[in-house]
């Protein structure tokens, strides 16, 4: 991005909590409570639930408050997290925010209108009307050349659809809305141990097997889940 051929103002914060980001950990100054329901709740120590923040308050409310200052004057919010390399990356929004969503124009999408848990930055935007994306990317912890391509055409899109950049929105080759009427959920009627030789992003075949679930006390499948359709 060149700032003499910008008809507006990019803000960026790169790294909006630097200790947890050099620690390799999401919740700072306890990573435990998160992954053991007998520990206190690990909300209170991670930045996204602590927006719109407070500037008397705690260490977290205190690092939120002095950046949503600037976010709830903007015109559109993306929000760039990173998730686990066993998982696909996903960008989503509320329904008021669906355009920025599709603007962005990452491989995988979604829409929805709930908010997962309160005090994320989701909901602050929501409740200021600031049009809002997020974006989880994989790998966690790496730079990836992908994923950088990814994002950086998302971030020109985004600014071209503001007006801040002229030209035309650029998309992906393949790209999918997840959780419309094209998509297909499967839940599972057994407990136990979900095995399948697909990764994240694949593409499924008509009538192959999607994954199989294995119960844990006889190590035998006792459910398949197959596709109804190729995507």
């Amino acid at each position: 991005v060149k700032p003499r051929e910008l008809s507006g103002t990019i803000l960026a914060f790169p790294v909006v909590h630097p200790v947890p980001v050099y620690a390799h950990v999401q919740d700072w100054p306890l990573e435990v409570p998160r992954g053991l329901r007998n520990f206190p709740p690990h909300e209170p120590m991670n930045v996204n639930r602590n927006w719109p923040g407070n500037s008397s308050g705690n260490y977290h409310e205190r690092i939120t408050a002095a950046v949503f200052r600037y976010l709830k004057k903007a015109d559109c919010v993306l929000d760039l997290h990173g998730w686990s390399e066993r998982v696909i990356g996903l960008a989503w929004g509320q329904r008021y925010s669906a355009s920025y969503v599709r603007a962005f124009a990452f491989p995988w999408s979604t829409i929805h209108n709930t908010v997962v848990a309160s005090g994320m930055l989701e909901e602050a935007c929501k409740k200021t009307k600031v049009p809002y994306v997020s974006n989880e990317t994989t790998p966690q912890n790496k730079v990836e050349p992908t994923a950088v391509r990814h994002i950086t055409r998302g971030i020109r899109n985004l600014a071209k659809k503001l007006k801040i950049m002229d030209g035309d929105l650029e998309f992906p080759p393949r790209s999918f809305e997840l959780g419309g009427t094209d998509s297909v959920v499967e839940v599972s009627e057994h407990h136990g141990l979900a095995v399948s030789d697909l990764y994240p992003g694949g593409v499924v075949e008509k009538n192959n097997p999607i994954v199989e679930v294995v119960d844990l006390d006889t190590f035998r499948t006792c459910l398949i889940y197959t596709s109804d359709a190729a995507d």
